[in-house]
Formats: C-alpha cells, sequence, structure tokens
C-alpha cells in the first residue's frame, strides 16, 4: 500500500495484515507524488511525479528573481524478494506531467505530457546539440531522437511514451513523442 508517500508492504499470509517492510521513496519537492504502483511477483514498479525548481536571478535587475518549475516523472524498479528489506533496482526518468501508464508483461510503458515552448533562437541555432536539449523532452537524460517525433497539422503538446523492461529498469527499450493538443490513450496488447 502506498501511505503518504511511504510504500508498505503488508504480509496478510496470517489472519491478521501485518507490516513486513517498507519503502521511503525520497521527495525533494512538497509537490512530488507516487502516481501509481504495479506489482509482479518479486518487482515493484513506483511512478512518481516530481516538481523541480530553479531559482535564478535576472542580470539586469539585482532585486529581482525568478522561478522555473519542470515536471519529471520517474520509473522506479524494486526488488521485494526480501519483503522486509525492498531494494531499489533502477530507475528511469522522463520530462513531463505523468498521464497514465501500462504494465504488459515485463515492459511498463510511461506516458507524460510536456507544453513544448520553442526557443527563442533562429533555427540554426536552436537544433544544435547544446540546445535541444532545453526545449525537446528528455527520456533518461537523452532529448528525443528526431527520427522518433510525430508532428500532425496541429499541437503544442508533446506527449511521451517511453517503454522500460523491468529486467534492465535503468534502460529504455524505446521513445517516442506525438505531438497533439489533446490525447485519449488506449493500450491493448497489441497496440497503443
Amino acid at each position: 500500500i502506498v501511505d503518504n508517500n511511504v510504500v508498505k508492504v503488508i504480509d496478510i499470509q496470517n489472519t491478521e495484515m501485518a507490516e513486513a517492510g517498507e519503502i521511503k521513496v525520497s521527495m525533494d519537492s512538497a509537490a512530488d507524488r507516487i502516481v501509481e504502483m504495479y506489482v509482479s511477483g518479486d518487482v515493484l514498479n513506483l511512478i512518481v511525479e516530481r516538481e523541480e525548481t530553479t531559482l535564478w536571478q535576472e542580470s539586469s535587475k539585482e532585486d529581482v528573481y525568478e522561478m522555473d518549475s519542470t515536471q519529471v516523472t520517474e520509473l522506479l524498479t524494486y526488488d521485494i524478494s526480501d519483503k522486509e528489506n525492498p531494494v531499489l533496482k533502477g530507475s528511469t526518468t522522463q520530462d513531463g506531467y505523468y498521464n497514465t501508464s501500462r504494465k504488459i508483461g515485463d515492459i511498463v510503458y510511461l506516458f507524460t505530457e510536456n507544453y513544448i515552448e520553442m526557443p527563442d533562437l533562429e533555427r540554426e541555432e536552436a537544433v544544435t546539440e547544446e540546445q535541444v536539449e532545453k526545449w525537446i523532452p528528455l527520456v533518461n537524460g537523452s532529448a528525443i531522437a528526431a527520427d522518433c517525433i510525430y508532428l500532425p497539422e496541429n499541437g503544442s503538446n508533446g506527449l511521451v511514451i517511453s517503454s522500460v523492461n523491468v529486467d534492465n529498469p535503468d534502460q529504455i527499450v524505446d521513445n517516442t513523442m506525438i505531438m497533439n493538443d489533446y490525447v485519449n490513450i488506449y493500450v491493448s496488447t497489441e497496440a497503443i
């Protein structure tokens, strides 16, 4: 169970439930929260939505500070074979607000939303390797590749889809971004 952002492993084998172990997830911001949990055998997947903030001072004004806030969604994978001592096996991150997720077999599919704001730069400068990470969403620290971004006629939101195999919880199997104005998500065992 999740109780105030603490995962409690409950033993239900006897007639009374008893706490067998717990996982305290690091929460750096008051806005951080556990949004989803999957348990399969001895593997626990937690999805945490985090808010990352930066404070910076405008160079032309000494007393003026501005704050930027971005949402990041993290997938944490734990080995819970020893219920009293769960072990973090790995984690992945992707930019954006948590939208939904699915777990099919050993694959977790993570869906996040990002508002894509074009940089105030010339095109040639904006698409350089140094600049692209400032406006293209990151998955595990890397900008989504250009050939994995789909651009319909309209849309200023980016739906980021990534997949992670729970046997390799630090690695992204695949990722894609679809620009959109609004999206409903349907996932079957054959297609998204």
